[in-house]
C-alpha cells in the first residue's frame, strides 16, 4: 500500500490541487488517494434539537486518484438550499458527473443538502447520556437489509437510501442514517451495522 502511495504522490501534482481549490490536503496511503477537505463552520443549522458542526456530516471533501492524463475525484459537497443549482452547474460545466443529491437529516433548520462521493463513517456529538450520530454506509447491495435492521432495531432512522454511482459493479448503495439517545448505545449499534459489512 505505501509504494501505491508513494507512485500516487509521484504521479498527481498535489501542490497545483491544492492551488486550485485553495486548500491543504493529505495524502491517504491506505486508499491510494490525495484528500482536501472543507469543514462547513460557516453555516450553523440544527437537526432534531441538536445544533451541527461539521463532524456531524457538515464536510466537504474531495479525494482525488490515478494522475497524468487521467485522475479520478469523488467526494461529498454539503450546500444550503440556495447553493444547490449554482454548485451543480459548475461541476457539471467543468466535466465532472453529479452521481446523487439528497438530505443528510430529518428536521434540520436551514436545510443542508448534500451531492455524494463513496465513503462510511459516523459522528457523534453530545454527552454520554444524550448524543446524535449521524453517518453514511457505503455498502454492497447484499449486505444493506442486515444493515438496516441493525440500525432500526437501535431506534437510528434511516434519511436516505440511493446510488451515487452508475454503472458500478458491483453494485453499491449508499444509506444515511440519524439518531439521538445514550451515545454507547448509539456507537454500538453504528459498530454493529459496520460489522455486517465486507470492511469489518
Amino acid at each position: 500500500m505505501i509504494a501505491i502511495a508513494l507512485v500516487l504522490a509521484a504521479t498527481l501534482n498535489t501542490a497545483k490541487i491544492e492551488e486550485l481549490i485553495g486548500l491543504k490536503g493529505k495524502l491517504d496511503e491506505k486508499e491510494g488517494a490525495f484528500k482536501v477537505s472543507y469543514p462547513r463552520s460557516d453555516i450553523a443549522p440544527t437537526a432534531a434539537g441538536v445544533k451541527l458542526t461539521p463532524p456531524l456530516g457538515l464536510t466537504a471533501w474531495a479525494s482525488f486518484s490515478g494522475g497524468g492524463a487521467h485522475t479520478m475525484v469523488m467526494g461529498d459537497m454539503v450546500l444550503t438550499e440556495d447553493q444547490v443549482n449554482a454548485a451543480m452547474s459548475a461541476a457539471l460545466d467543468s466535466g465532472l458527473e453529479v452521481t446523487a443529491l439528497h438530505n443528510h437529516f430529518f428536521w434540520d433548520s436551514p436545510k443542508v443538502i448534500n451531492t455524494m462521493g463513496v465513503n462510511t463513517w459516523a459522528a457523534l456529538a453530545g454527552s454520554p447520556e444524550k448524543a446524535a450520530v449521524d453517518g453514511d454506509f457505503a455498502m454492497l447491495e447484499s449486505e444493506m437489509q442486515e444493515i438496516l435492521k441493525t440500525l432500526r432495531h437501535a431506534n437510528i432512522n434511516i434519511v436516505a437510501i440511493h446510488s451515487h454511482m452508475a454503472g458500478e459493479q458491483p453494485r453499491i448503495l449508499f444509506l444515511h442514517y440519524w439518531g439521538v439517545g445514550p451515545a454507547e448505545q448509539l456507537a454500538k449499534a453504528v459498530m454493529s451495522a459496520v460489522a455486517k459489512t465486507g470492511g469489518k
